[in-house]
């Protein structure tokens, strides 16, 4: 008797994953998690770039996207993101970008004083001033800027 449904439930399987996939193909479901740009990009490039730091103590300098690809899936990296670690300390950060993409990253990190944007050298964060911005940062650009002490 299980000579007989084991081969119909395989079957079955086959077909509704057949037709799940001519419903919602599979670039639609990936489409979300793979966006290039917004908050939820940016964000995970910080992360990323945290990550690498962390897992690569005493390094030094520009961090490549090969090297932050791999800590940042499911996303890709947005254009123009760059991360490097200078005199120990964490430095991320994406080409001038829009209030509204800065207000989305203030209120997705609880208005993490890390995050500020390059007003002209002073890097401005939901808590004010935070410092001078770090050589390198084109005005207007979002900035994640932490210590590393083991760096």
């Amino acid at each position: 008797m299980w000579a007989f449904f084991l081969p119909l439930v395989f079957l079955g399987f086959i077909l509704v994953q057949s037709v799940r996939e001519q419903v919602v193909p599979a670039q639609v479901i990936g489409a979300s998690r793979t966006a290039q740009g917004g908050a939820a990009a940016y964000l995970a490039g910080t992360r990323a770039a945290l990550a690498f730091a962390e897992a690569n103590p005493g390094y030094s300098g520009p961090i490549a996207d090969s090297q932050l690809a791999p800590y940042a899936k499911p996303y890709a990296l947005p254009t123009g993101f760059a991360a490097e670690i200078q005199n120990g300390q964490l430095v991320a950060w994406s080409n001038p970008q829009s209030p509204s993409l800065t207000q989305d990253v203030w209120r997705s990190t609880g208005r993490d004083c890390a995050y500020a944007v390059n007003a002209n050298g002073t890097l401005q964060s939901p808590c004010g001033p935070t410092g001078i911005s770090p050589n390198g940062v084109p005005a207007g650009s979002l900035v994640y800027f932490i210590d590393m002490p083991h760096n």
